[in-house]
């Protein structure tokens, strides 16, 4: 939990919409400040709802969180109690580079042949004609100093369902970026996208549906500053016998753009 004034801890009441993720809420995370160098405590917000605005949290039953490191170790983080709508995570980066930060949050639903929609698997409902596991990924990424090499941003999480960028880096105003829809190692064309943006965290959300090309690419102009989410969803026809039939799979990628 989150430690208060005086070093106590705070129990968060939160209104609880996990079971949401059923019909389309995921999370994404949020960082305090872009700007780091080595040795700068940071903190990550997890944060739940649709396309970027905010509704309610999730239980942490089902929810991690790791940071992947710039030689590619992991480092499981702390998911603390914080504020009614997100969790918080701290991390202090040791070194320059490109760092990775991954919420990963699982939940098993089914549907029973009376079309009733309940949390569980196989194993509580045997019977049931639908099983899901809902599988998702938030991703951001930090990178800690300035005029990192090409080599220094190279490393990218091994995440079933991912959207990669050419590069790595801070995008500004102008600039085109270019991203690909993996699932695993294999390109996903024709995949819907969305992108959901505002200019803060006062501003109204835009939404904004996409789609990537024959290859897999999805290319985005950059025209405002401000926070930006893409999420890609994918069914998959994975998965285990006598827990559930298939997967649905997201992936959220948080990012922000200066002038």
């Amino acid at each position: 939990m989150h430690k208060g004034e005086g070093g106590t801890s705070m129990k968060v009441e939160f209104l609880d919409t996990t079971d949401h993720m059923e019909y389309g809420h995921e999370g994404w995370l949020e960082p305090n400040t872009t700007h780091v160098h080595e040795g700068d405590p940071v903190e990550i917000y997890f944060k739940w709802g649709h396309n970027m605005q905010a509704h309610g949290l999730a239980r942490k039953e089902g929810l991690s969180a790791h940071v992947l490191l710039p030689d590619g170790q992991k480092q499981q983080l702390e998911i603390q109690d914080y504020k009614p709508s997100s969790y918080l995570m701290q991390f202090t980066p040791k070194e320059i580079g490109l760092y990775h930060f991954i919420c990963h949050n699982k939940g098993y639903y089914v549907i029973d042949k009376e079309g009733k929609h309940l949390r569980g698997t196989l194993k509580d409902y045997p019977d049931s004609p639908k099983a899901t596991s809902f599988t998702q990924f938030s991703h951001l990424t930090m990178l800690v100093g300035h005029d990192l090499s090409k080599e220094q941003l190279s490393t990218s999480p091994r995440l079933p369902l991912a959207i990669v960028p050419e590069e790595w880096k801070k995008w500004k105003t102008g600039e085109d970026i270019n991203f690909t829809l993996y699932l695993n190692k294999d390109v996903l064309p024709e995949n819907d996208i969305d992108l959901a943006c505002a200019e803060d965290e006062e501003s109204s959300v835009e939404q904004m549906k996409m789609k990537t090309d024959g290859k897999g690419k999805l290319n985005i102009n950059v025209e405002k500053i401000g926070q930006y989410l893409l999420i890609a969803r994918h069914h998959s026809n994975e998965g285990e016998t006598g827990v559930y039939y298939d997967t649905q799979f997201t992936y959220t990628y948080y990012y922000s753009i200066k002038k």
